[in-house]
């Protein structure tokens, strides 16, 4: 120790401090309040959460949750250094930890006030990538929290990050991420579902599991095969072909938006040389996305998986959709014609050309019952039957109203026997 009271400075710092190895150098002022603390510090190990619990109050991330809840509906308490101890330090550590990841080799700069706690300049090795960021807490004076900062991901490895089923990563690849956030609120409840802003993200050389680009295919000849056609038969036989495979893919971009803390992509491209993809619609800490599965220049519509990180579950809903209507489709094909031909309603009694009724559908080949025809034909002699009559009334009668004179015979022949009569 050296220097002289109030200012007091500790040179080569070394020993052990919850249960981690602390070395550095400090300088103290103790002036005034808040006592000012600045210097360096190395760590074997530092838990980001505990560095944020400066600006956010004692154990919010340890709060005990309800059911459905993901994040602590508990109020925020006050910062732990309040007015007390203003810190400015160069942090160091082996380990760097955040939630269930891992950072190897970090550093950051740690400053706090009496309203704001801010951990700038995180660098650190995540893997086989990097990871960078900020992180800047700041308390109103109504007790409103508000929690702001940036996110930069480089070649890290997906599959260390994205959720897992049946103890296996459900993608690979190489993922880059740049994304700023900000949102408010008295919990981190509600800090979460008010998150604001943006990003980018990029995975190369990835394999998404359990997405068989040749599910769509695959169902089309099981029904050829005679697969029986109910939509919950095909949904489940549907689901075990996109499980027994996976597509391998070059490269995903997307770039995203965050509201109302769900983050949505407009358009994120999987280019793949097996098929093309285009997804959306994400949410921290799940992942919701709509696809839509271009394979040998068809589109294929409907597929939506949800993820949720540790849970290992997996949900494709209405994805069968798209198969049943085309297994129906192609199974229609082989029936006779007349085997399709249904009744659109039911055919309306009485002049048809006075009465829009339904039209029947029948083969053109086949002719129609007397009494019966279509409300279309049915008014188009009607039509020409007025055209005809306006035609020879006006002293036009040339080829039009000759026309129209017949057109009543036609109209009559069409409409058949008038049933009114045995009313």
């Amino acid at each position: 120790m050296s220097g002289a009271w109030p200012r007091l400075a500790f040179a080569e710092l070394a020993g052990h401090a919850a249960d981690t190895e602390v070395s550095g150098a400090l300088g103290v002022d103790f002036a005034a309040l808040p006592v000012a603390v600045s210097g360096r510090i190395g760590l074997g190990e530092v838990d980001l959460a505990g560095l944020a619990e400066l600006g956010l109050g004692s154990g919010p991330f340890e709060a005990p949750l309800k059911a459905g809840e993901i994040w602590s509906g508990q109020p925020l308490g006050a910062p732990i250094l309040g007015r007390s101890v203003r810190l400015d330090l160069d942090l160091t550590a082996d380990r760097a930890l955040i939630g269930p990841y891992r950072l190897d080799r970090a550093g950051l700069r740690l400053s706090t006030r009496v309203d704001e706690v801010g951990l700038e300049g995180l660098k650190a090795a995540f893997g086989p990538g990097s990871a960078a960021g900020t992180l800047r807490i700041k308390r109103a004076s109504n007790g409103e929290t508000t929690v702001s900062g940036d996110v930069k991901l480089a070649g890290i490895a997906l599959e260390d990050i994205v959720w897992r089923r049946d103890g296996r990563s459900v993608a690979t690849g190489r993922l880059d991420l740049d994304a700023t956030f900000e949102g408010g609120g008295r919990s981190l409840a509600a800090v979460a579902a008010g998150l604001n802003g943006g990003g980018a993200v990029r995975v190369t050389a990835g394999v998404l599991r359990y997405v068989n680009p040749d599910a769509f295919r695959a169902i089309i000849v099981a029904a050829d095969g005679g697969l029986d056609l109910k939509e919950d038969r095909v949904r489940t036989v549907f689901q075990s072909y996109l499980d027994n495979g996976q597509m391998p893919f070059d490269r995903l971009d997307a770039a995203f938006s965050m509201a109302g803390g769900v983050a949505r992509a407009g358009e994120a491209v999987v280019e793949s040389a097996g098929a093309d993809a285009r997804l959306g619609g994400v949410r921290p800490r799940a992942l919701e996305a709509r696809c839509r599965l271009d394979a040998d220049g068809r589109s294929r519509q409907g597929q939506h998986g949800d993820g949720r990180a540790g849970a290992g579950r997996r949900r494709v809903l209405r994805a069968a959709r798209p198969a049943v209507a085309a297994a129906r489709r192609r199974a229609a094909r082989r029936l006779p014609d007349a085997a399709r031909l249904r009744t659109r309603g039911r055919a309306h009694r009485g002049d048809a050309g006075r009465h829009h009724g339904a039209r029947a559908l029948r083969p053109r080949t086949a002719p129609a019952p007397a009494g019966e025809c279509s409300s279309r034909a049915g008014a188009a002699a009607g039509r020409g039957g007025a055209q005809g009559r306006r035609g020879a009334q006006g002293g036009g009668g040339g080829a039009q109203g000759r026309r129209g004179a017949q057109a009543p015979a036609r109209g009559a022949e069409a409409r058949g026997p008038d049933r009114s009569a045995g009313r």
